[in-house]
């Protein structure tokens, strides 16, 4: 197998629903490409309820803010 055949796993964003104020919660993702991600398996804690779940293909959007940039997951893919 070449380099080409790596995967590539990244930190996106994925917004928790039922909160207050905006909340996000940084997840391990596959990058598909085109702005596109793969969230990996992983443990989503019981109390938590995601927009994105593990196993979804996400398109995603860059975000700045005061702390850093960020990738948003915006939209299923």
């Amino acid at each position: 197998m070449g380099s080409s055949d790596q995967v590539e796993v990244v930190t996106i964003h994925v917004r928790l629903l039922d909160e207050l104020i905006p909340v996000w919660r940084p997840v391990k993702a596959e990058a598909l490409g085109n702005e596109c991600f793969v969230i990996l398996a992983q443990e989503v804690p019981e109390f938590e309820e995601w927009e994105f779940t593990p196993g979804e293909t996400v398109t995603v959007e860059a975000y700045m803010d005061r702390t850093g940039d960020y990738l948003k997951a915006i939209a299923r893919s």
